[in-house]
């Protein structure tokens, strides 16, 4: 499963997968070259595919160099736990792209309190911690020993639910500020 994992053509199926989702919610991109620059709908719409594949060409690129790491190493659990995660998220940050989109807004749209430790970690911070997660969470789902399965989701879990207390706690300290001192934090 690693291999498989590993392989390019998981890396070019996640990028082919954000390349729609994106082309989806940023549909009115061709509008805005034609309105702003008077281009050809043509024009325009090769202005917005050109866009799209390059904003996201960090993942292949993410998961190619912690491949090439992890084969000098030997130790594919270190590409799915660590290394993967971690080259995402700096591209995340350091890829030049119209919009600073990351995995931590994507909290926003649920109704889960952990979105409030943006006010102490920002929204990257949080966007580190959901490719930790979902990496830990892989290695967990991949362990074969059954004893180690049970002891490494009861703490992932332990910390979730510390991260959502966290949240649920940040969320009732916001609620009991005075409206001058919203005022003030906004200055």
């Amino acid at each position: 499963f690693l291999t498989t994992l590993a392989s390019p053509e998981v890396s070019v199926i996640a990028w082919f997968a954000i390349f729609i989702g994106t082309s989806i919610g940023f549909r009115w991109v061709p509008n805005a070259v034609q309105t702003y620059t008077g281009a050809n709908v043509f024009f325009a719409w090769v202005v917005f595919v050109v866009y799209i594949l390059l904003s996201y060409l960090y993942w292949p690129l993410s998961f190619a160099v912690a491949k090439f790491i992890t084969h000098k190493v030997k130790q594919k659990k270190l590409f799915i736990t660590i290394l993967t995660p971690c080259f995402l998220y700096l591209g995340e940050v350091y890829w030049p792209s119209m919009f600073p989109w990351n995995m931590g807004y994507s909290w926003s749209a649920t109704s889960l309190p952990i979105i409030n430790l943006t006010s102490i970690i920002g929204v990257t911070g949080l966007s580190f911690i959901t490719y930790l997660s979902s990496g830990w969470l892989a290695l967990i789902l991949l362990t074969t020993s059954k004893k180690v399965k049970c002891l490494s989701l009861a703490s992932y879990f332990s910390i979730l639910i510390s991260l959502l207390a966290s949240g649920h706690y940040l969320k009732k300290v916001e609620q009991t500020r005075t409206e001058s001192l919203k005022i003030l934090m906004v200055q």
